[in-house]
C-alpha cells in the first residue's frame, strides 16, 4: 500500500473525512520516499493543526490466518507524526521525522490484530504551517491457507475386472498371431 490519491482518506482539524488528493508538485522542498510513492496531503490555507491520514484494509478471505498479521512501513510528513494505530493499537513512530532527508522506517515488522472485514491503518500528524503532507510505504503480509479437505479413497478395480483385461489382452496376442500365419500362406 502507498500513500495513492483516492486509497486514503483524510482529516485536518476534526472537519470531516475527505478523499486523499495527490500532492506533490506544490511544495518543492518535499523529498521523495525510495519507493517513489506519492504525496497526498492539502493547502487549505488554514494551517491546522492536527491532520489524520486512514486507510482501510480488507480481510475478508476466510483463507487468511488473522493471527498472523504483521506490518512494515516507511513514511516522511509535514510536519511529524504524533502517533500511528492499526485497528486502535498503537504502532511505532518517530516525530523527529519531516518531510526532508531520511525517512522513518519501522526496524522490525510489528504484529497487528487483523480482523475478519476492515483494518484501519490511521497516521495522525502535527502540523505546523499549510502545506501539510505524508509520504508513506506500508506493506501489511499474513499467511493464508487453503481447506483441508478429508482425504478420498483412490477407485480401485475389482479382481475380477483385472483378470477380464488379462483374459482380453491374451486374446488380441493370439488373434495377432493367427493373422501372421494367414498372411504367410
Amino acid at each position: 500500500m502507498t500513500t495513492k490519491p483516492g486509497v486514503w482518506r483524510i482529516d485536518y482539524d476534526g472537519l470531516g473525512w475527505a478523499p486523499a488528493v495527490y500532492f506533490h508538485d506544490y511544495w518543492a522542498p518535499w523529498h521523495d520516499l525510495p519507493s517513489g510513492d506519492h504525496w497526498i496531503g492539502a493547502y487549505p490555507g488554514t494551517n491546522p493543526e492536527a491532520v489524520a491520514y486512514s486507510v482501510l484494509v480488507m480481510a475478508d478471505d476466510p483463507n487468511i490466518d488473522l493471527s498472523s498479521a504483521k506490518i512494515t512501513y516507511s513514511y516522511l510528513v509535514d510536519n511529524s507524526v504524533t502517533r500511528i494505530t492499526w485497528n486502535g493499537v498503537e504502532l511505532p513512530s518517530s516525530s523527529a521525522t519531516g518531510f526532508q532527508g531520511t525517512p522513518y522506517i519501522l526496524p522490525t515488522p510489528a504484529t497487528v490484530p487483523l480482523a475478519s472485514g476492515l483494518n484501519r491503518l490511521l497516521f495522525v500528524t502535527s502540523n505546523q504551517v499549510d502545506p501539510f503532507g505524508l509520504s508513506a510505504s506500508v506493506t501489511l503480509t499474513f499467511n493464508c491457507g487453503t481447506p483441508v479437505s478429508s482425504p478420498q479413497p483412490v477407485p480401485a478395480n475389482p479382481p475380477w475386472a483385472l483378470v477380464a483385461l488379462s483374459g482380453l489382452m491374451a486374446a488380441c496376442v493370439v488373434g495377432m498371431r493367427r493373422r501372421g500365419r494367414m498372411k504367410g500362406q
